[in-house]
C-alpha cells in the first residue's frame, strides 16, 4: 500500500512489495479469485452471461470509492481500466482497484 494512503481501503488491492530477479519484476499482493474485470467480462460475453443492474452499480460504487480514497490521499492512478480492476467475489460483488506502484 502506498504510504500516502494512511489506512488500507476495502476497494484498493493491498500491495506488499516487489523484487527484481533475472530482469523480471515479481509482485506480492492479494490474489483475486476471479482475476481482472477485463478477463471476467470477456468470459461473460462468450457465455452470454449478463450482470444484474445491482451488480454493475455495486462495481461502479466500489471503484468510485477506491478512486475517491486515492484522490483524498493526493494519489493519481493514471491507468484506470478493466485490466486494473480485480474481482474478488461475485455474490455479493467485491472489486478492488490495483494501483501499480514503482514497478
Amino acid at each position: 500500500m502506498l504510504a500516502a494512503l494512511a489506512q488500507p481501503h476495502p476497494n484498493i488491492v493491498p500491495f506488499y512489495g516487489s523484487v527484481r530477479m533475472a530482469g523480471a519484476a515479481w509482485l506480492c499482493m492479494e490474489v483475486a479469485e476471479h482475476g481482472s474485470l477485463e478477463r471476467l467480462l470477456r468470459s461473460c460475453k462468450r457465455l452470454n452471461y449478463v450482470f444484474t443492474t445491482a451488480a454493475k452499480a455495486a462495481m461502479c460504487q466500489q471503484i468510485a470509492a477506491a478512486m475517491a480514497a486515492m484522490a483524498a490521499a493526493h494519489v493519481l492512478h493514471r491507468d484506470l481500466a478493466t485490466r486494473n480492476v480485480l474481482v474478488y467475489r461475485l455474490a455479493p460483488v467485491l472489486v478492488k482497484v490495483w494501483l501499480r506502484v514503482g514497478v
